[in-house]
């Protein structure tokens, strides 16, 4: 989903009709006081959406506290989760309440769920079942009536059948899940997702040009609804308050992979082995390509290319042999 929020302003939830559905799950998650799953690839506003659901819940007069689980590991985790007393392990110098305990009235937000830990996911599901968690090495039980809001770009079914994630926990942060489509996914929305973010920053030169515009919705964004905000902030920079044009997005008209420059073969004379081999240099050459292009980050490329991260990194163990 295109949200776009900041949260003085009304979102920006768009037209395209893959958004209708989302937009009646937001409306139940917003009313209800379930746990939420949101779904969506890395920069769909699946941080913005659990913000905007919280600040219209009944409990927006509470803290809101966000936890990105991917930067946090092991002991890291659950002291920043379930807070630490003195002397409970090196480094504990003081009695530091955790996140459940700030999130008491309030939404506890867990971005990267699906990062966590095994041990730690069944501590969670316990906190969650129960309402209630010890810090550690404190033998006091705390409670604190939190709502909880999770998120993940990762598939997380396919992740419990792997052992990777528990399915009882899965089966409880997955009381009610909305999933975000890409932005490539919706084009028609771009135009209004560039009046909103251009609005906010101040920007009055509309209408943008036809040129401008055609480029804009040709590119995949593979960074999405993130990668679009922030092309436009750099554009913006570089116009030094003129009207934005093409100049100003020196990455939309670089394709993502090059045609070849040396003459192919018609595929009506290829050999079956010929054929073979030509389709596995052409991937090869593509993944290269985009991987280049997007600067060597995997998980950028993985998405442009529609392609699973685990699948891009087979692809890349196989053609380091070739």
């Amino acid at each position: 989903m295109d949200i776009a929020y900041r949260p003085e302003h009304e979102p920006y939830f768009g037209q395209n009709p893959l958004i209708e559905k989302v937009k009646g799950e937001i409306n139940i998650a917003v009313a209800a006081n379930c746990e939420v799953l949101l779904l969506g690839e890395t920069g769909t506003g699946k941080g913005t959406l659990a913000r905007w659901i919280h600040d219209r819940g009944s409990r927006r007069e509470r803290a809101f506290v966000d936890v990105n689980c991917s930067g946090l590991k092991g002991e890291l985790l659950k002291s920043e989760l379930f807070g630490h007393v003195k002397g409970s392990f090196t480094g504990a110098i003081g009695d530091r309440p955790g996140y459940l305990e700030e999130a008491n009235g309030g939404t506890l937000f867990m971005d990267e769920i699906g990062d966590t830990e095994i041990e730690t996911q069944g501590l969670l599901l316990k906190a969650i079942e129960e309402r209630a968690y010890r810090r550690i090495g404190e033998n006091r039980q705390r409670l604190s009536d939190f709502r909880l809001i999770c998120a993940t770009n990762r598939d997380l079914s396919e992740a419990v059948s792997l052992g990777a994630f528990r399915p009882d926990l899965f089966y409880r942060v997955n009381m009610l899940s909305i999933t975000l489509p890409p932005l490539r996914e919706r084009k028609s929305d771009i135009v209004g997702l560039l009046n909103y973010f251009l609005s906010a920053k101040g920007y009055s030169r509309f209408p943008l040009s036809n040129d401008l515009i055609n480029a804009l919705t040709r590119y995949p964004w593979p960074g999405n609804i993130r990668e679009l905000r922030n092309t436009l902030e750099r554009a913006l920079l570089l116009a030094r308050r003129e009207a934005l044009t093409i100049e100003h997005f020196p990455n939309l008209n670089r394709p993502l992979c090059p045609l070849p420059s040396e003459p192919v073969k018609e595929a009506e004379s290829l050999t079956e082995p010929e054929a073979i081999l030509s389709l596995a240099a052409a991937e090869k050459r593509y993944i290269q390509c985009a991987l280049e292009h997007l600067g060597g980050d995997k998980n950028k490329t993985s998405l442009a290319l529609e392609i699973s991260l685990s699948t891009l990194y087979r692809k890349l163990k196989k053609i380091q042999f070739t």
